[in-house]
């Protein structure tokens, strides 16, 4: 590969990645959107692309903890307690029962 089209490629990849950022701040900030963004961690996860946003990860799950505790009020219960037990978080199973 070419250095220029080397340097395009890193463009793409900073410009998405500040994208996916902006996403997390802007539903962070709307409770309605919380269940898509605990998806949306789940799913940056699972690519294994995590690495890129673990501070943003880091704020959203404490946030979810600070607001929510053992009172998780959105959908995709088990998801909530598999990454929230997975960070270090203690959520009570009941939700899940």
């Amino acid at each position: 590969m070419k250095q220029e089209d080397q340097t395009g490629v890193e463009k793409v990849v900073e410009d998405l990645k500040e994208e996916v950022k902006k996403e997390i701040l802007r539903a962070l900030n709307t409770h309605a959107e919380h269940t898509n963004l605990l998806k949306l961690v789940d799913a940056v996860e699972r690519l294994g692309i995590d690495y890129y946003f673990e501070e943003d990860i880091k704020q959203v799950l404490q946030h979810f903890y600070d607001a929510y505790v053992d009172n998780w009020s959105g959908g995709a219960t088990s998801v909530w307690f598999r990454i929230m037990r997975q960070h270090g978080f203690f959520v009570s199973s009941g939700e899940c029962a």
